[in-house]
């Protein structure tokens, strides 16, 4: 689900962040900004590098989004509508599952997905498979 911008913009909500990105400032400008990055842009490795940041800074206020009662009313109704997939498992009756990080920590775990039926957890074999996990 798509972090709502006020969330962005509340500083409580990203205590911490700032020590840990060098350009955090940048990043958040990079985040809310609705400019498309020209061609240039993307042949600039100065860039490129504000780019990797902004994307690994929203993954981390991602994670503290989706605790919130908004996001988790998103990943709910996302849920129901069986957004995330089914488990592989036969016996659970396509059961709908859902995304989880097992790590708290950027580039240790990719997302995997979570059967609430069976209880086990998978490595997706879709759309999720390059996402973080942190």
């Amino acid at each position: 689900c798509e972090v709502d911008e006020e969330f962005i913009q509340d500083n409580f909500n990203l205590y911490g962040l700032k020590e840990k990105f060098a350009q955090y400032d940048e990043a958040i400008e990079t985040i809310l900004s609705t400019e498309i990055p020209t061609e240039d842009d993307l042949e600039n490795d100065g860039y490129l590098e504000l780019y990797q940041t902004s994307a690994d800074l929203y993954g981390l206020i991602h994670a503290r989004f989706i605790v919130t009662p908004r996001g988790l009313s998103i990943m709910k109704e996302k849920f129901i509508a069986g957004r995330f997939g089914t488990c592989p498992r036969v016996m659970c009756e396509r059961q709908h599952v859902l995304p989880v990080g097992l790590a708290e920590v950027l580039r240790t775990s990719r997302v995997k997905i979570f059967c609430p039926k069976c209880k086990d957890v998978y490595i997706p074999k879709n759309k999720y498979a390059d996402v973080d996990g942190a």
